[in-house]
């Protein structure tokens, strides 16, 4: 058959939109489907020269086509926004959400712990380093849409637990009152490798720029989120000076024990770097006489950390290890992984599972979340 205008043997080129089925799998596993569309340039010699039953099996492979295209839509929009309506639904019914931002890297440690309370408050456990404010701390925060913190708590003035805070101050986002201990010089030039005390004196005239009220920690005893939570603090030893006060070796030992508590219940027991002073105070006193869900481990695993004993009466179900790669790979965090397996807990470091996320339900039970894995308790 010829079109008019056309000379037997001439052929005719045009264009001839070819469509490929692709399947891909997703990083939550879900199978995605689509097409691929290309355009070939293709002889129409032999279309031209077609007979009547290749042109109905043509036909009959377009409508084939046109019902695979459509399927695939489907798939698609199903496996895609379906899933997403239900994520922002379990997401509100967490009555607590707490997460280990992960402010470590290579050759840096550094502790950041998100608390949010559903129609309470929100705070935060130390900062991390500088380094890490603005390529990990703050962007772990505007992601969720944190415009306001009620509290930020600095567990000692070691710079992995306070340097990420005057560029908080400065990121937008609003902090309502920081509990910050202030130490002598003395200190910071015997711990000089530890902080610098040029670097408290410019938070607080940051915080003083914006109105931000900073308090000690003897100024508190008790933190209201709402109804239901508090943190609840256990200890928080003070030196001005080294040597001036009983169980105090090193800035360490000043760090900040607090409980997060729902009601009467301990949920998770943040304990700073505290060493053997401290934890000698801790047993002395018998401060550390409940059991508790989780156990944000001291001093980011190393060795150095101290109380054994009392982390054992402790006994965690689950212990967080804010710690890089650099240093949970190596034997000075030998000793704490072995306490771990001794204990039965489970483990959870920055170094191994990135963020990790705990959120809480209205019964009780608790999901873990990093990325990785994702765990019902």
């Amino acid at each position: 058959m010829l079109f008019r205008g056309m000379r037997s043997g001439q052929s005719l080129s045009r264009n001839r939109v070819i469509h490929r089925y692709y399947g891909c799998r997703s990083c939550s596993g879900m199978v995605l489907a689509g097409w691929e569309t290309t355009d070939e340039t293709v002889s129409d010699k032999c279309l031209l020269t077609q007979s009547p039953r290749q042109e109905k099996t043509q036909s009959k492979e377009f409508m084939t086509t046109i019902a695979r295209w459509l399927f695939s839509l489907f798939l698609v929009l199903s496996h895609t926004v379906a899933p997403c309506s239900l994520q922002a639904q379990t997401e509100t019914e967490n009555e607590l959400s707490v997460t280990m931002i992960d402010v470590n890297s290579s050759g840096m440690q550094g502790d950041a712990h998100l608390i949010q309370v559903s129609g309470g408050k929100t705070i935060l456990i130390d900062a991390g380093a500088a380094r890490y404010a603005k390529t990990k701390l703050i962007p772990a925060l505007k992601k969720r849409g944190i415009k306001h913190l009620d509290a930020v708590f600095i567990s000692h003035p070691h710079l992995d637990h306070y340097g990420g805070l005057d560029f908080l101050l400065k990121s937008g986002i609003k902090i309502s009152v920081i509990y910050l201990d202030s130490i002598g010089k003395e200190w910071f030039a015997r711990e000089w490798w530890g902080g610098k005390i040029e670097d408290i004196q410019a938070i607080q005239d940051t915080a003083r720029q914006l109105g931000v009220v900073i308090k000690e920690h003897s100024e508190w005893q008790e933190f209201t989120l709402n109804d239901t939570y508090k943190l609840r603090k256990i200890l928080c030893l003070r030196s001005l000076v080294p040597g001036d006060a009983k169980d105090v070796g090193d800035v360490n030992d000043m760090s900040l024990v607090a409980a997060l508590m729902r009601k009467d219940r301990s949920l998770i027991l943040y304990t700073g770097d505290i060493n053997n002073g401290a934890a000698n105070r801790l047993k002395a006193d018998n401060l550390l006489n409940f059991p508790c869900e989780i156990l944000k481990f001291p001093h980011h695993g190393a060795e150095s950390w101290g109380g054994e004993d009392i982390l054992k009466r402790v006994a965690p179900k689950i212990i967080l290890y804010p710690v890089p790669a650099t240093l949970w790979n190596t034997p000075r965090c030998a000793r704490s992984r072995e306490l771990a397996q001794k204990l039965d807990a489970q483990i959870y470091s920055n170094a191994e599972d990135g963020e990790v996320v705990i959120n809480f339900s209205h019964e009780g039970t608790f999901t873990v979340k990093t990325d990785r894995i994702s765990i019902k308790q």
